[in-house]
């Protein structure tokens, strides 16, 4: 578990728009419970070590599809694939 609930992280591509923009502040609840589809979360991608903030889209056995609200500027799970749970760094409570 991580020592502080909350973190804030930066939005830095278009894939969110127009939800979040480059250069928003997310707040992310990282001792979040249950995540559900249309929550936006952040999340660790597998191969590129970097950290991504997407919709989720669905939810299957601790698998999640994770989308971008931006598709022609997303890679998302419709291009690497489902996120496992346990990538997930925290659920999107607000923008700061």
């Amino acid at each position: 578990m991580a020592p502080f609930p909350i973190s804030i992280f930066m939005v830095r591509d278009h894939s969110m728009e127009p939800a979040l923009k480059p250069g928003d502040y997310v707040v992310a609840n990282r001792w979040f419970r249950r995540i559900s589809a249309g929550d936006i979360i952040v999340f660790k991608h597998q191969e590129k070590e970097m950290l991504l903030v997407k919709r989720v889209g669905s939810i299957d056995r601790g698998r999640v599809f994770a989308l971008g609200d931006n598709k022609e500027a997303s890679q998302d799970s419709r291009s690497f694939g489902e996120i496992k749970r346990e990538n997930i760094i925290g659920k999107v409570i607000g923008v700061a």
